[in-house]
């Protein structure tokens, strides 16, 4: 029934659209039409096309950052998401799945929109309590249709296929246009969506130039990089769970990924991308024999002969890694001081979820920040001190506590799987928790919960949702195991 209604609606579009537009502006609208209709068919059809778009941030955003509401494929894909699953919910009178995570995210998200009423830049705050909302559907898509490994494991392969999609993508495009990059101004315009390269003046005093840095298809390097690095570990584990050709192609996709980390040029990156492996290394993800080490000692040698010369000025220019050299590091301990000042007045509520305006006015020494298509903003460059800024001691608590739930999950499903002798879902476990220490440690430079990394997200409402699975398993196994006699 569904698939003639779908071919029938085609067909009125098809010959309707044939007289008014290109045919494939028709093919286009027409293919939309299909994925509409067979995201509302299929809630786990919704959540792989929700999946395929994660990289591609920027690519489908429909208006500017400036706009009260920022329009994009991606919150449209989760809107539809969202009504498929409520729709099954009330034909098939499914259970809906809540849980501990999502009522202290949903508590943080109440708090947010309460920082409206006192926020000190209420257009900033009004449009960043969409992204808070974002979060919070997203993450309750995700974690009631996907609800066992399996399901879980088949999204987690799209995601790789669309990040290995993405990187693709950038590396051709930084290969031909980074002779033309843009303005830093200019990343987080629709008009520049196409665009992977910018050159970055943030350390211009000390380099005496702007240097490249790729930032794919997303709105900032850091963005893109910090992207790239959380599905590290994930290419790990599907090296280590597949066979034969498959096993060849997630190698070349964290080949591709490990590149255009490096290409991201960014030094916190760089960090993140050595604990995620490091972290694989020691709790046996990724086992190193010596042929897999010669390997990559090959590779390391052949990628430092074609390193480009922006990466060693910057990212692994050591002596930009000290406050004294590093102005992007120097001025970060001045947003910290004044953040501070703004805590000790303003602990109780904040001063509004997404304020990227008010730290710079308290800043009179000089003019620092980044730059942005509305201007010069700034923040505190610290997750662990900015939640707290921007919502006071109820939203810190409540956010943190969602953070640690999420990675305690990850942690206890693992135990539970590795306890059962499901190796598999064991592992996908333990990149999980790669991902979630490392960005706990990246959160000590920069606000990445504020990043939209709906990668991090995803991971998020998995690992809750299969810890859930596993318990449940767990306990019922336990009461159908008979007593033995006495």
């Amino acid at each position: 029934m569904a698939g003639a209604c779908t071919g029938a609606l085609s067909a009125v579009l098809i010959a309707v659209l044939a007289r008014q537009v290109s045919p494939i502006t028709a093919g286009l609208a027409v293919a939309g039409v299909g994925v509409v209709c067979g995201m509302m068919i299929s809630p786990t059809f919704a959540v792989v096309m929700l999946t395929l778009s994660i990289p591609f941030e920027k690519l489908g955003r429909l208006n500017n950052n400036d706009q009260v509401v920022a329009l994009s494929l991606s919150r449209i894909l989760g809107v539809i998401a969202l009504a498929s699953l409520v729709l099954h919910v009330c034909l098939r009178k499914k259970k809906l799945h809540f849980g501990t995570a999502f009522w202290l995210y949903t508590g943080y998200t109440l708090v947010c929109f309460l920082s409206y009423a006192w926020a000190n830049t209420p257009e900033d705050t009004f449009r960043d309590m969409f992204r808070v909302l974002g979060n919070l559907v997203f993450f309750f898509i995700i974690a009631n249709v996907i609800r066992s490994y399996p399901m879980a494991k088949t999204i987690a392969v799209v995601w790789l296929v669309a990040t290995i999609a993405a990187g693709g993508y950038s590396l051709v495009d930084y290969y031909f246009t980074r002779s033309n990059p843009i303005s830093e101004s200019q990343m987080d315009l629709t008009s520049m969506r196409f665009s992977t390269v910018v050159s970055d003046e943030g350390e211009i005093r000390y380099l005496g130039r702007g240097v490249l840095r790729m930032f794919g298809p997303t709105a900032h390097p850091t963005l893109f990089g910090v992207n790239m690095a959380m599905a590290v570990p994930f290419f790990i584990w599907a090296i280590r769970t597949s066979r034969g050709l498959l096993r060849y192609i997630w190698f070349g996709g964290l080949g591709i990924t490990i590149v255009c980390v490096f290409l991201s040029n960014t030094r916190a990156v760089m960090l993140l991308i050595a604990f995620v492996v490091l972290y694989a290394i020691l709790r046996g993800l990724w086992r190193i024999n010596a042929q897999t080490a010669v390997a990559l000692l090959m590779l390391t040698l052949a990628a430092g002969a074609v390193i480009p010369k922006d990466i060693y000025q910057r990212a692994l220019n050591f002596s930009l890694y000290t406050s004294t050299k590093s102005d992007s590091i120097r001025v970060r301990f001045k947003f910290w001081a004044v953040s501070w000042e703004l805590i000790q007045h303003n602990w109780w509520g904040g001063i509004g979820v997404g304020d990227q305006t008010t730290v710079l006015k308290m800043i009179k020494d000089e003019d620092t920040g980044y730059l942005t298509s509305e201007g010069t903003r700034a923040s505190a460059h610290n997750e662990y001190i900015w939640v707290m800024v921007e919502v006071g001691i109820l939203g810190y608590l409540l956010h943190w506590a969602f953070v640690g739930y999420v990675a305690r999950s990850s942690f206890r499903a693992g135990k539970l799987f590795r306890t059962r002798g499901n190796f598999e879902p064991y592992l996908f476990s333990l990149a999980c928790q790669a991902v979630f220490l490392g960005i706990l440690l990246f959160a000590l430079q920069s606000e990445v919960y504020h990043y939209p990394l709906k990668g991090w997200w995803l991971m998020a409402a998995l690992s809750c949702s299969l810890y859930e699975v596993a318990l449940s398993e767990s306990l019922l196994r336990q009461e159908t195991i008979p007593e033995s006699p006495s």
